[in-house]
């Protein structure tokens, strides 16, 4: 037996507006009642890429911004536990779950060869993450601007660029998927902590896109009492909200969910999946979406333009400059996360020792960031 599902694709508006936050569009989702899905209690663990194509490579993201929007949507889609939350009111603490979904950066590229998982493209293109004629995505092809989309069967493609012209970002639905469009943008204003951007500062822009990848719709898709997102623990509502509303809220005689995450809230007033769509979003992901997937965020060492011999040791890692001695080495230490770790900066040395005596190390995954005589560095290190 098919069901078949009215789906809404959220679009942030590039001003953000307190009476309008998205615009929709509409597709059709189908879904199995018969599908095969995983233990609830086992993650699942999402091959990511991050592009950022800008016009002026000096206003282009950081590496620590990535980290620290990877880090924002493990803690909502992998970490989540709200049942003692007090700013969450009870109704909603017993309806809501985390669907134990981890994002890992990609450890090979599409030709299999070691990757930071983060590409960074300057291009010639004003406002180049808007769609053009309503069709075109310009920043997932190369010949027009962009970079060419890795392979979306196998990685989520997340696309940092601007979007003055349009909306603050856009999901690209399971149904409406091909392989040369898929994945997510954002404008990089509205990505990670952005203070400057309130209400929209804490990142949850790309959190609630990529509910949107996942196969969530809008809690109120049309925006009447007549329409519903096909998900049998949120109320049916004739609005999706905006701002923050107080609580409680009702709507179509119902309790309104307005703290969801699919709803259109401010960033601050987002707290909470149900456990019908973390339901729904894993049935995507282990069906329609199934080769993203990947069996954990283990990845190899990559040295950098072979600049680097990495040992590993007991306590870390022991890092051999290939040239000559450096004169002041800085380098940040963060998991798998994006947490930032420790930092130290050496001095006139070739040999480095990370981390530095007295620091303990978990075993895991590592990235490195080196910043030495105007150069660059990102290694990703297993210990």
């Amino acid at each position: 037996m098919k069901i078949h599902i009215f789906i809404v694709c959220c679009f942030i508006f590039s001003l953000p507006s307190k009476s309008q936050r998205c615009q929709a569009g509409q597709q059709f989702i189908h879904t199995s009642d018969g599908a095969k899905l995983s233990p609830r209690d086992q993650t699942l663990y999402v091959q990511t890429v991050f592009h950022i194509i800008s016009e002026d490579s000096s206003h282009s993201i950081s590496n620590d911004k990535i980290f620290q929007q990877l880090q924002i949507l493990n803690d909502f889609y992998s970490n989540r536990n709200l049942s003692q939350d007090p700013t969450l009111p009870e109704v909603y603490r017993k309806l809501a779950a985390c669907p134990k979904i981890h994002f890992c950066l990609a450890n090979m590229d599409p030709l299999g060869n070691p990757t930071t998982a983060i590409t960074k493209t300057q291009t010639t293109i004003q406002n180049i993450g808007c769609r053009q004629n309503m069709t075109t995505y310009f920043v997932m092809k190369e010949s027009l601007g962009g970079i060419d989309i890795w392979d979306p069967a196998k990685y989520l493609n997340i696309f940092i660029a601007d979007r003055a012209d349009c909306t603050l970002g856009e999901a690209v639905l399971p149904e409406d998927a091909t392989k040369s469009k898929d994945g997510i943008i954002i404008d990089p204003r509205f990505f990670g902590y952005n203070f400057l951007h309130s209400p929209y500062h804490l990142g949850l822009t790309l959190v609630h896109e990529v509910g949107h990848y996942l196969g969530l719709l809008h809690l109120s898709p049309n925006e009447n009492c007549s329409s519903d997102d096909g998900i049998s623990d949120t109320p049916i509502q004739e609005t999706n909200y905006r701002d923050c509303p107080e609580y409680p809220q009702f709507s179509c005689g119902n309790e309104a969910m307005v703290q969801n995450i699919m709803c259109l809230v401010d960033d601050y007033c987002m707290k909470f999946f149900t456990k019908g769509q973390c339901e729904r979003m894993r049935t995507v992901l282990l069906t329609q979406r199934a080769n993203v997937t990947m069996n954990n965020c283990q990845s190899q060492n990559i040295d950098s333009k072979d600049d680097w011999r990495i040992i590993n040791i007991y306590d870390g890692w022991l890092l051999k400059y290939q040239g000559n001695p450096i004169s002041a080495l800085h380098y940040k230490l963060f998991n798998i996360n994006g947490q930032l770790i420790h930092h130290h900066t050496f001095r006139d040395q070739q040999t480095f020792y990370i981390p530095e005596q007295g620091l303990t190390l978990p075993s895991g995954v590592y990235i490195i960031e080196l910043n030495y005589e105007n150069r660059y560095s990102v290694l990703k290190l297993i210990h």
